[in-house]
């Protein structure tokens, strides 16, 4: 995953999604009923969901690794007059929270962007600031995503160039198998398939399939 890629698709595409997705309003609910406050928002792009669980009434952190991305999100809370978020740049690799800082944190549509290597940093990273007790809700693509196969392999079950408006974004296609490996170190972990509909930046509407995956520490 790198910087001036996510720039350079911000710059010039803007916010590209918006709707919130199932799985973060499922996670609201979640977190409300377990009290939690303190939320991490990470790869947030531009902010969709960073807006949603702020309009909740948690404390939010929306955090990504493009600055475009950020300055997006800010333009947006001002809109709406949303005092409870706070913003950061940074990469997913390192994440500059103490240990234990967060309740619960979402990072959905974002894994699968870089390599197999890079995501056990990540996730080493997740849990180092999550607190015990808390909660993770993300999502890998599968090997079985229509874009799997396609563009320039780099690493097993790695491809680059596959993805319309992306094209300069590695992205790794998970099995379950590794998805387990992954969050081998939290106590509770929760995988079940799940698709995305999206329309790409032709304007038609593609699919794609994931494992949902929820994880205490």
């Amino acid at each position: 995953m790198v910087k001036k890629d996510w720039e350079r698709i911000y710059k010039t595409k803007g916010e590209i999604q918006k709707e919130v997705l199932f799985n973060v309003k499922k996670a609201a609910i979640v977190f409300k009923k377990r009290k939690y406050s303190k939320i991490l928002d990470l790869a947030c792009g531009t902010g969709r969901h960073t807006i949603y669980l702020a309009s909740k009434g948690f404390s939010v952190y929306g955090t990504d690794i493009s600055r475009n991305g950020i300055e997006i999100t800010k333009r947006k809370a001002k809109r709406y007059g949303l005092k409870n978020i706070k913003l950061k740049v940074h990469d997913m690799k390192k994440i500059p929270f103490p240990d234990n800082f967060f309740d619960g944190i979402v990072c959905v549509w974002s894994m699968g962007h870089g390599t197999l290597k890079a995501h056990e940093k990540i996730i080493r990273e997740i849990r180092r600031v999550l607190r015990t007790g808390g909660m993770l809700v993300t999502d890998f693509m599968t090997t079985k995503n229509k874009y799997y196969g396609k563009g320039r392999e780099i690493e097993k079950n790695t491809f680059i160039g596959e993805v319309e408006n992306e094209e300069d974004v590695p992205h790794h296609y998970f099995t379950k198998a590794e998805v387990k490996k992954l969050f081998s170190k939290f106590s509770k972990l929760r995988i079940n398939p799940a698709k995305y509909s999206f329309i790409d930046g032709s304007g038609k509407k593609g699919v794609i399939n994931a494992l949902g995956v929820e994880a205490e520490k």
